[in-house]
């Protein structure tokens, strides 16, 4: 249950952490990098729409490679993943099918609402569910889209614990250091960074060092997160639980001061809540 709600929560936060990672790594290696290329790659099957993938290097040869990342919880749905990735999901007859159903959703949640028979709240449910089903009847893929721009797809899929599959080799093949390939004893250019130790020397084994430090960072601050608002929870609900016993003032208590001079006390004193000004009276 851990590995799974991990792997959702990167899909919606933490996949921006581990992208803007691999991008910086390639900028590293001299690369010319851009995140989230938008309205370049048209949609070859005449949608009117285009794919937009994480980010994109551009190599020494003018050779566009486009990204993707994937975190897939085992090595079992990691070629299933990213064929989804390539060459998408469903047929074009089911996406006509669900647009049919949204439109006919919307209308019925106007008249409703109209009429008083539905709240807002629930037709903006209604019409939040028909669009789920037209964003999941169909898809296109990302890889012919952008080779018909002129560039390379490449996906990247991770673990949830910022491991590379064997599939993601192909990025690092593209965009590692040319220095990571020559020779110990050449005197070619090789990888620098300020931050390079030696378990990170090499270009390639600085990226996987990246990658896996940012999946690290997203995790605990999800699960920093998490405990926050548990613990927030936990004890708000027994604050609301407790009576908190309020104290009685001090002119219902039983006190009296005495002068330092004489030993008489004070006109000021008080005995079960009447001063002896009071008394004398």
């Amino acid at each position: 249950m851990l590995v799974r709600e991990i792997t959702a929560f990167y899909r919606l936060r933490r996949h921006n952490e581990v992208v803007d990672a691999i991008i910086l790594a390639a900028l590293e290696s001299n690369l010319v990098a851009c995140r989230e290329v938008a309205k370049h790659f048209k949609c070859p099957y005449l949608t009117g729409h285009s794919v937009t993938p994480d980010g994109a290097v551009v190599l020494e040869d003018g050779t566009v490679v486009a990204l993707d990342v994937t975190v897939v919880g085992d090595g079992e749905n990691a070629a299933e993943a990213i064929r989804r990735k390539e060459h998408g999901w469903g047929t074009l007859g089911a996406l006509e099918e669900a647009r049919r159903e949204r439109a006919e959703v919307w209308a019925r949640c106007r008249e409703e609402v109209g009429a008083g028979r539905m709240t807002p709240g629930q037709a903006q449910d209604a019409r939040h569910g028909a669009a789920l089903k037209v964003q999941g009847a169909w898809s296109g893929g990302c890889k012919r889209p952008v080779e018909m721009g002129g560039g390379i797809f490449v996906v990247v899929a991770l673990t949830p614990y910022g491991g590379w599959f064997k599939e993601a080799k192909e990025w690092m093949s593209r965009v590692a250091h040319t220095g990571d390939k020559v020779p110990h004893c050449a005197w070619d250019e090789r990888f620098e960074h300020p931050a390079r130790t030696w378990a990170s020397a090499s270009h390639r084994a600085f990226t996987l060092q990246a990658t896996g430090v940012a999946m690290a960072n997203a995790t605990y601050e999800f699960m920093r997160a998490n405990a926050t608002e548990e613990m927030r929870r936990v004890l708000g609900a027994k604050a609301a639980n407790v009576q908190l016993a309020v104290p009685p003032t001090l002119a219902a208590g039983d006190w009296s001061v005495d002068s330092e001079g004489d030993g008489e006390g004070s006109s000021g004193d008080l005995h079960d809540g009447v001063s002896e000004s009071d008394n004398n009276n």
